[in-house]
């Protein structure tokens, strides 16, 4: 199985009681999540699997005209993104039946 994610968009706005005047629109990106699974016998079933296996982040801030989130520390986004910001993440998964 194979699970593949669409196409992501984002504006990101600070509240209008800031006075911060921040837009920033997101670029689109694909993600992966391939899933494998193998039964060994019966009741022993072994996953394979990886979360954004292309190692895709989000857009940064723009160090200029983002301020003053790039100066806070915020690198990629404050506030929800479209996806996460840790980059690929690989797991295994042993299932046994009983």
């Amino acid at each position: 199985m194979v699970a593949i994610s669409g196409v992501f968009s984002v504006t990101s706005l600070p509240p209008p009681s800031s006075g911060i005047v921040a837009l920033k629109t997101r670029d689109g990106a694909t993600l992966f999540y391939p899933v494998l699974g193998f039964n060994i016998t019966e009741k022993v079933r072994l996953t394979l699997g990886g979360n954004n296996i292309f190692n895709t982040y989000p857009d940064k801030w723009d160090s200029v005209n983002a301020f003053p989130f790039p100066q806070l520390g915020f690198t990629y986004g404050w506030e929800t993104l479209p996806f996460g910001i840790n980059g690929a993440y690989f797991h295994t998964k042993l299932d046994w039946r009983f």
